[in-house]
């Protein structure tokens, strides 16, 4: 699991948090990202943000 910050790319303000997880496939003796899930998504508090 990988928790990111999500953010809007209009005004590059972060916007909340998330889980990540990645699905791979081994094809043809490569390996193949073939899937992202996101979860858990949530508000981040202002103060966690930095600001007041």
């Amino acid at each position: 699991m990988i928790d990111a910050a999500l953010s809007s790319l209009a005004d590059n303000k972060c916007e909340g948090m998330a889980g990540f997880t990645t699905i791979w496939q081994l094809s043809e003796e490569k390996w193949k990202m073939t899937r992202v899930l996101s979860y858990r998504h949530r508000q981040i508090k202002p103060s966690r943000l930095g600001t007041q």
